[in-house]
């Protein structure tokens, strides 16, 4: 049976097939439609896909979830024990290819603490400019974040390659997200209904922890705020750096679109580790870029490590 999106227009819901055809997407944006995010059946049938693939047992939980970015890949000390292709799944069955990424979700153990505790991890997430008119998109960055939160996860740590906007801050620093400065070109998966911000999701009793072990010792650790760019024409905007310095730390393509997710369930919280792949006069070569944070894959990995571990111990945000 092929599934459907759902746009409302003029009141009435119509039923649109979803398509890769870009024309076709902008000519739904240019008419006006609008997607209807009642995603409660396609949601709950993705979870029980995933639950009969991962078989987890009928009362365990599943609380931490990484999401391994740009460079991030290698850098996890990881035990798979069952793996999907998210592609594999009927919600995300139009996915395309992303180079890096590999799309693929694996259930397993980490050690914390000399214990062994079960973990998800994503490796390749899905972004917000992979389709720019694609209702499809917008859901199945959603569907992404929400299939884990249904899966039990309430600790979502979020990696990321990021440009740098201070500077002060050099390639292979890592900046902890401390808020989202909105730079007035984004498109969220969903719209909260309070006045809440995307930057409520994020696990407040961790910034404070990163706040006292700030090193401005090269390799840096740092908090501060995250811009998000729906795509990647920040690099080239040269005149606009030094102004956006004056809000934002760095500036990346994700993070902020899963948090705006997360930000709907008071229980589950995020901390977002964005390591710096240039910094802010350094032209951005995507290749030089990627191969250089694998380098650094065992020292990313020991902060996927020290922050679990800290979270640990960690009271849930207010």
């Amino acid at each position: 049976m092929k599934r459907a999106d759902y746009y409302r227009r003029s009141g009435k819901r119509t039923c649109v097939l979803r398509t890769r055809n870009r024309w076709a997407n902008c000519l739904r944006g240019l008419l006006g439609f609008d997607p209807v995010y009642d995603t409660t059946a396609l949601l709950e049938s993705t979870v029980n896909e995933i639950r009969r693939r991962f078989e987890p047992g009928p009362n365990e939980e599943i609380p931490i979830a990484v999401v391994l970015g740009t460079g991030w890949g290698d850098a996890v000390e990881f035990e798979a024990t069952h793996t999907i292709k998210l592609i594999e799944l009927d919600a995300f069955s139009l996915l395309g290819e992303v180079e890096g990424h590999e799309r693929r979700l694996e259930l397993g153990t980490m050690k914390l603490l000399g214990k062994t505790r079960r973990v998800i991890v994503l490796r390749g997430r899905i972004h917000m400019n992979e389709d720019t008119f694609s209702p499809a998109v917008r859901l199945m960055v959603r569907l992404q974040v929400e299939m884990l939160i249904k899966l039990s996860v309430k600790k979502f740590l979020l990696t990321a390659a990021v440009g740098g906007l201070w500077t002060d801050l050099e390639a292979g620093d890592i900046v902890v997200a401390s808020s989202f400065p909105s730079w007035g070109n984004e498109v969220m998966p969903c719209w909260p209904a309070t006045f809440d911000e995307p930057a409520s999701a994020l696990d407040q009793g961790m910034l404070e922890i990163f706040r006292k072990r700030e090193d401005n010792e090269a390799p840096r650790l740092r908090v501060g705020p995250y811009i998000f760019f729906r795509g990647t024409h920040f690099e080239d905007r040269t005149h606009d750096k030094p102004r956006m310095s004056k809000f934002s730390a760095v500036v990346g393509m994700s993070c902020k679109p899963e948090c705006s997710v997360i930000m709907e369930y008071e229980d589950v919280s995020a901390v977002v580790l964005a390591c710096l792949s240039n910094d802010s006069k350094e032209k951005p070569d995507h290749e030089k870029h990627r191969l250089a944070l694998q380098a650094q894959a065992k020292r990313l990995g020991g902060m996927i490590i020290l922050t679990l571990e800290h979270w640990e111990n960690v009271s849930p945000s207010d």
